[in-house]
C-alpha cells in the first residue's frame, strides 16, 4: 500500500510528501466505507480473533512485549539502514539532488525502495493494533492524528530519529 500511495511522490520533494500522506488520510476512509463488502463499511472490520501461537491465545502482556520487540528491531534496522550505503544515498538525495543524479544514483529507484521499506513498520504496527483492539475502523487514524504526528516531526526536527519522539513528548 505504501507503494500505491506514494507512487505520485516519485517526482516531488520536501513537504509535498506530507501532503500526499495527508491526502491518503482524507481519501482512504470514505473509500473504505464504499467498499463495504471487503472492509465492513461504516460497521468496521469486527470479529478479528485474538492472536494465537501454537493454538493458544496470546495474552495481552505478551502482545505488549511483542510490540516493544518489534519497536527495538525496527529501530535497530533503521539505524543500520541510515549508516549503510543507502543512508548515504538518501542524504545525497536530500542535500544535493543533482550531484547524486550526476554520480549515477537512480533517484526514482531510491525513493521507491524507501517508500516500500518505510511502509513495512507501519503495516506491522497496523497488524499488532488490529490484534490488540480486535477491530479496524475507517476513522481510527484521522486528520487530527496525522497533524499531531507532523507537528511532532516539525518540532523535534526532521531528519533525526530522536527528534520526532522528543517533539511528541508532552
Amino acid at each position: 500500500s505504501g507503494l500505491f500511495i506514494m507512487s505520485p511522490g516519485l517526482r516531488v520533494r520536501g513537504w509535498y510528501y506530507s501532503l500526499i500522506t495527508m491526502f491518503a488520510v482524507l481519501v482512504l476512509p470514505p473509500v473504505a466505507v464504499l467498499g463495504k463488502q471487503w472492509t465492513g463499511g461504516e460497521d468496521v472490520l469486527t470479529g478479528i480473533k485474538a492472536m494465537s501461537l501454537f493454538g493458544e491465545r496470546v495474552p495481552d502482556w505478551l502482545l505488549f512485549e511483542l510490540s516493544l520487540t518489534c519497536l527495538a528491531a525496527v529501530w535497530w534496522l533503521s539505524d543500520n539502514f541510515v549508516r549503510s550505503g543507502w543512508g548515504h544515498r538518501l542524504r545525497a538525495l536530500r542535500d544535493a539532488r543533482y550531484a547524486a543524479e550526476a554520480a549515477g544514483i537512480n533517484l526514482a529507484e531510491t525513493r521507491l525502495v524507501v517508500y516500500v521499506l518505510s511502509s513495512v513498520p507501519a503495516a506491522l504496527a497496523g497488524v499488532i493494533l488490529a490484534y490488540s483492539t480486535r477491530f479496524v475502523g475507517a476513522d481510527m487514524f484521522g486528520i487530527n492524528l496525522m497533524l499531531m504526528f507532523l507537528t511532532g516531526v516539525v518540532l523535534g526536527g526532521p531528519g533525526t530519529r530522536w527528534g520526532p519522539i522528543v517533539g511528541m513528548a508532552p
